[in-house]
Order: C-alpha cells, then sequence, then structure tokens
C-alpha cells in the first residue's frame, strides 16, 4: 500500500482552453520513503472549497495514472465550478490520501478574470457584460466591430463568396445569399410554413415561395390579395383581389368612389362610383342621366368610353 509521504503537485502547462477555467492539466512527482514511484495508480482527485473540511465542489475524478520516475500528468474537468472563490485539490492514491490539500491558484483564476466564460454542461455563457469581437470597445450585448464586408456567416459553403449571412458596406447594411436561386424566407415557426420569400433574384413573393415577379402574392383565390386601405373588419378595406377567372378592384362601400387624378393630391378628372352607375369627367357633375329606352339601347358617350 502506498504510504502517506511526500506528493509534489506543480500546475503545468494548460493543454485544453481556459475559457471557463476547464480542463486543466497538471503535473505531479509522487515518492515513497523518498524515491521516485514508477508503477501504475489509481488516483481519485476532489476539489473542495477549503484546506480541511470544508465542501466538496463537483464530483470526484478517479483514474489509473502512469507514473515515470516519479512524474505524473493528469487532465482534470470537474465543470462548472469556478466561479473565484477558492479551490482546494485533494488526491487520494489508492486507498491513502494525501496531505495537506493543493490550493487551485492562481492559474485558474487568473484565466477565469482575463475569460470570464463558464461552462454549464455542453453550454458556455458570459453574462456580466458586453462582448466585442473585431473591437474592444463593444456598444452593445454582442458586437462585431467596426470593419466591412461579412459580419455574421450563417451558411458557410467553404468560400468568402459561397456564404449565407449578414455584411457591411459604406452606408448599407446587408442579407445575402450565394445565388440568384437561392431564398431568404419568413416561416411562421421553426421548421414551419413559409409565408414570405425574397429571392436571391429580387423576386418577392407573399404566398409563394416562387415568386415570378418583382412582387407575386401568391396563387391562391382570395377576395382580397392587396389591401390599399384598412378599416375595421376584413371586409372593410380597399385593394385588390381575386377571384376564380376575375381580377378584382374593390371599395368597401357604395359610396366610395374610384377617383383617377392628375397628381398626387390633384384634380379629380374620373371618377367610379362604388354603386357601378358610370363615370363623370368631373366629381361635381353628376353621371349622365338617360330614360330606361336610352340605358338599353344606346349607351352615352361616357359610359361607352368605360
Amino acid at each position: 500500500m502506498m504510504n502517506r509521504t511526500m506528493l509534489g503537485i506543480v500546475l503545468a502547462t494548460v493543454l485544453a482552453s481556459f475559457v471557463y477555467a476547464q480542463p486543466f492539466t497538471y503535473q505531479g512527482m509522487l515518492k515513497q520513503n523518498g524515491s521516485p514511484v514508477t508503477d501504475t495508480l489509481s488516483m481519485t482527485f476532489t476539489l473542495y472549497d477549503a484546506l480541511d473540511g470544508g465542501n466538496q465542489i463537483g464530483l470526484p475524478i478517479t483514474q489509473d495514472v502512469p507514473v515515470e520516475n516519479g512524474l505524473f500528468t493528469v487532465t482534470l474537468d470537474f465543470g462548472n465550478v469556478w466561479n473565484g472563490a477558492d479551490r482546494y485539490l485533494e488526491i487520494t492514491v489508492g486507498s491513502t490520501v494525501l496531505s495537506p490539500r493543493v490550493k487551485i491558484n492562481p492559474v485558474p483564476y487568473a484565466s477565469f478574470a482575463q475569460r470570464p466564460w463558464q461552462k454549464n454542461g455542453s453550454t458556455i455563457f458570459y453574462a456580466d457584460g458586453q462582448v466585442g469581437i473585431g473591437t474592444s470597445n463593444p456598444s452593445g450585448l454582442v458586437s462585431l466591430g467596426g470593419s466591412e464586408g461579412n459580419k455574421l456567416v450563417v451558411w458557410d459553403g467553404g468560400g468568402p463568396l459561397d456564404v449565407m449571412g449578414l455584411g457591411m458596406a459604406p452606408g448599407q447594411f446587408r442579407f445575402y445569399v450565394p445565388h440568384p436561386g437561392n431564398r431568404f424566407s419568413f416561416l411562421n415557426a421553426p421548421n414551419g410554413t413559409e409565408i414570405m420569400t425574397i429571392l436571391g433574384s429580387g423576386n418577392v413573393g407573399i404566398g409563394t415561395s416562387s415568386p415570378f415577379a418583382p412582387l407575386s402574392l401568391g396563387g391562391g383565390n382570395a377576395n382580397t390579395k392587396l389591401a390599399l386601405w384598412q378599416g375595421n373588419t376584413a371586409a372593410d378595406v380597399m385593394g385588390f383581389g381575386i377571384a376564380p377567372h376575375q381580377f378584382r378592384i374593390h371599395l368597401h362601400h357604395p359610396g366610395n368612389r374610384f377617383s383617377f387624378l392628375n397628381a398626387p393630391a390633384g384634380d379629380e378628372l374620373v371618377t367610379i362610383r362604388g354603386m357601378g352607375e358610370g363615370a363623370s369627367l368631373n366629381p361635381s357633375i353628376d353621371a349622365p342621366s338617360h330614360n330606361n329606352q336610352q340605358e338599353n339601347s344606346s349607351p352615352s358617350r361616357t359610359q361607352a368610353l368605360l
């Protein structure tokens, strides 16, 4: 059995990232009765918050450790346990607990102070401030610096031009896809229905993922496809719609009118009333009045022009 003799532990090179102080590598010297040990020994490493007694932190780690001429090296990962408080490592060789415990300081906590990411299972996080990538003075929770070009690549096809992501140019914020046939898609849920599409060619589709025109409102029949004015209900709109074999321009009330003006907010030249009675060349003049015989046999010139 290993006697409780001298164990020298020296903090050595960190072999893995210390972003969240895990994992880290220890190198030690193990002697028995003054002579270096050469053997493979079962060692258990347990972390505490005090030199004596105290509380155990995390779970113990047991490894079969090769020892050559007294030297051994182990890699330890206790999980998300580095919060700035003191930590002490207790080492058990076989059934022999070596003492005193070794204080883990200052290297892991120096790294913790410089790189304050923490680990929770397979997740790393930082909740104490703003993060800068490409800048030392981030102005938001995450800042990607002030340079132009690709800023965030969401999909990488293998080259600087074969990407989907976000970028910057002078005075311009960019969303980009690498091919005109690719598209930006707006879905109603993750893996849900595609409700709006912008092709890489510039065509926009609402209700279709394959727009053939600069603006396509989908292929289904709908009484309202484009509302230019919306009241309080679905029927209370002015706009455009589709019915089977029919293109519709609609008002929401017979008293409304379609007006043709010579300029924005200009003179109303031609009016079509919502009641469908015809048109006048001036909104102050009523539609031409005809008796029943005239209406049935010979429409007015104004009506004929419609």
